[in-house]
């Protein structure tokens, strides 16, 4: 576990150390996942809503 932990890092390299880069780097990394979650929600009331019709559509017969 050790030895994976040596080889897989999250920081970047190439990321400075101020407070202005980490700043930047902090809101960029919440933008994405803002948009995620708004994807994510979008795809849940999307599935909710074909389950519903499915539901009515066997229920009326049309399945």
């Amino acid at each position: 576990m050790e030895d994976f932990e040596r080889k897989v890092s999250l920081a970047d390299d190439s990321m400075e150390t101020d407070g202005v880069t980490k700043s930047s780097n902090s809101s960029q990394t919440l933008l994405l996942l803002r948009r995620f979650l708004q994807i994510q929600q979008r795809r849940a009331q999307a599935y909710a809503t074909l389950k519903r019709c499915r539901r009515i559509g066997r229920y009326r017969g049309l399945r």
